[in-house]
């Protein structure tokens, strides 16, 4: 059993570093050079963060790459919309160029820095870059007064001056300015009051030249329903309740089981478009029934449970397309409900409140319906441990029960899930 889970785990860490090397995904696009030439070809789409460093590019017809950094070229743009133009700003008080994500481009142009989180966004008007910080304000106390005075103290003030710099920036907006007390610090919302003012005080046609369409930034969530095939390997045990020695391994027929649950899915945006960590809920019901001869338990064996897991996921996909595959690998925290061992000798037996392990690997294809709804199917192969004991030690902590020799018997469950369900 744990040599078929390293080899999982051994073959998805190969998928993963695949999929890193295939982060140098070239997507068809082109290069705007310094005196407006347009250049088409493909260029790397890689994580935010690199975007924002550096160009691969490939031009039409060649295979050789070459490296644009910000300021040797004007701007660089796929065919799907991600745009990104060079532009100064200032790090630590030094000038420095760098490639902005466009979010808005009209008569105000909106920019995303994927390289810092408190200067993260910057505003053009009429030519004049402004940055919209959220730095937070470090204070520390000069008061001398010993009654007062807590020494090496210091106060963190908000001081929200994005706020400041968006009312002068949309000075000539009275509805928009009263917003702007409201507004947070995230993308939606300072994409969302931008365009909000230029639909306030542009009346043209051609307000709006270009936006980023940022819905892979967005979480998800979802629901999905599973088909799940257990086998139950019940361990060697010696001293047990019974001090019974079995020092075999008992494995039980294949039963059925139907997991359902929810899920919410977070894109790592800074690392990659297509790293996600995901949260799910589950609940599933399972009843499990086999007849032995000459075994440990006697003749027979029910155990019937009910447990809520909570499974924590890394995703990644392979591509950003319609149809799109993906794997990942998690761990899933397991707690039962309620259970019920049924065995011919002893009686009155139950599951430990929690199980143990939960580790998975899973391979998956999603399948885009609309712009916001998705199709989704995954195979997961899990393995969980758990003790069967009796009532009075069922809520014990797992590694004290068996180092203690308080179980009937220990069992591991190997289960095979396809999932099915739908993301929006």
């Amino acid at each position: 059993m744990r040599n078929y889970l390293i080899v999982l785990f051994l073959l998805t860490f190969l998928s993963l570093s695949i999929g890193l090397k295939a982060q140098l995904n070239y997507r068809k696009g082109y290069i705007i050079t310094n005196t407006n030439d347009t250049i088409y070809g493909k260029i790397n789409n890689g994580s935010n963060a690199a975007n924002a460093r550096i160009c691969l590019f490939k031009e039409q017809n060649k295979h050789s790459v070459i490296k644009f950094h910000p300021a040797e070229i004007k701007a660089y743009r796929f065919n799907d919309g991600k745009y990104y133009a060079t532009k100064q700003i200032f790090k630590q008080g030094i000038p420095v160029f760098v490639f902005l994500d466009v979010l808005i481009e009209g008569k105000v142009n909106l920019y995303h820095y994927w390289g810092s989180r408190s200067s993260a966004f910057y505003i053009e008007r009429n030519d004049n870059l402004v940055c919209l910080s959220n730095e937070d304000i470090i204070v520390q106390p000069t008061t001398i007064d010993s009654d007062t005075h807590i020494p090496d103290s210091k106060f963190v003030i908000k001081s929200r001056a994005y706020r400041d710099s968006l009312k002068s920036v949309f000075r000539d907006s009275k509805i928009v300015k009263n917003q702007i007390p409201g507004i947070d610090y995230d993308l939606n919302s300072i994409q969302n009051i931008t365009k909000s003012y230029i639909n306030e005080v542009c009346k043209g046609e051609n307000c709006i030249h270009y936006e980023r369409n940022s819905k892979s930034d967005k979480s998800t969530f979802g629901a999905l329903y599973g088909i799940r095939m257990n086998q139950i390997s019940f361990l060697p045990s010696t001293d047990g309740l019974n001090s019974i020695e079995d020092k075999s391994t008992m494995k039980s027929n294949l039963l059925t089981s139907f997991p359902f649950g929810l899920f919410y899915n977070i894109p790592l945006t800074r690392i990659s478009e297509r790293f996600s960590f995901q949260i799910e809920v589950n609940y599933q019901h399972m009843n499990y029934y086999q007849e032995f001869t000459n075994s440990y338990f006697g003749p027979q064996i029910e155990i019937i449970s009910n447990t809520f897991g909570i499974p924590l996921l890394l995703k990644y996909e392979f591509l950003s397309a319609k149809l799109s595959p993906s794997v990942a690998i998690g761990k899933e925290t397991s707690f039962v409900l309620n259970s019920k061992v049924l065995l011919s000798n002893p009686k009155d037996m139950f599951l430990n409140h929690t199980q143990k392990g939960g580790l998975f690997f899973e391979l998956g294809m999603r399948y885009k319906l609309t712009s916001k709804i998705a199709l989704f199917s995954n195979l997961r192969v899990q393995s969980n441990n758990n003790l069967i004991v009796k009532e009075q030690y069922k809520s014990m902590n797992y590694n004290d029960i068996a180092s203690n020799n308080l179980s009937f018997k220990e069992y591991n469950t190997l289960s095979s899930t396809i999932y099915f369900g739908l993301n929006f």
